[in-house]
């Protein structure tokens, strides 16, 4: 299987980036777009896990993801930033797209 993919990220971006993908969706939608959906929330969860247990820290922020949960945020962050310019958004794509090739 694949190697964890490792992000550092400080905990300002972090709570950002749990800002960033926390957003309302349609009730009614595919079955892939439920999954998609489904597996977001569980990124999501994971990342605002983090996100409290590190809140206030000076030190950077060590995120371990699957590589079905980057491939996930990855691809989600990608259309975000189609809409919305934040270079802090970038640079944690920037990562993933690294690291997920």
């Amino acid at each position: 299987m694949y190697n964890p993919i490792k992000l550092e990220i400080n905990s300002d971006v972090l709570t950002t980036l749990c800002a960033y993908i926390d957003f309302d969706v349609p009730q009614r939608q595919e079955k892939t777009t439920r999954s998609y959906i489904s597996l977001l929330r569980h990124v999501a969860l994971k990342l605002s896990k983090k996100e409290i247990s590190n809140r206030g820290s000076e030190k950077p922020i060590k995120i371990k993801l699957e590589y079905f949960e980057a491939f996930c945020l990855e691809k989600t962050l990608y259309a975000l930033l189609y809409v919305n310019k934040d270079r802090d958004m970038q640079n944690i794509f920037d990562q993933l797209n690294q690291k997920t090739a």
